[in-house]
């Protein structure tokens, strides 16, 4: 189970964690890509980053909470 952790007694949720996780592999995973790949084969990029997004948060807070159950 996810808990918060204290930083010089300020509670801080584990969110924190996987949204700047989920923000940095969504910005490589946008770098890695060929532009060409994602113009021929993405209609939409903004929705293609966002569920990229979703899908690292997902995969974030799973495997901080212990994996898939």
């Amino acid at each position: 189970m996810l808990r918060e952790f204290s930083v010089a007694g300020l509670l801080i949720t584990p969110m924190v964690v996987c949204v700047g996780a989920a923000a940095s592999l969504t910005m490589i995973t946008h770098l890695l890509i060929p532009e060409w790949v994602i113009r021929r084969w993405i209609w939409k990029r903004s929705w293609f980053g966002l569920s990229l997004f979703v899908c690292y948060i997902a995969t974030a807070v799973a495997f901080l909470d212990g994996g898939w159950k």
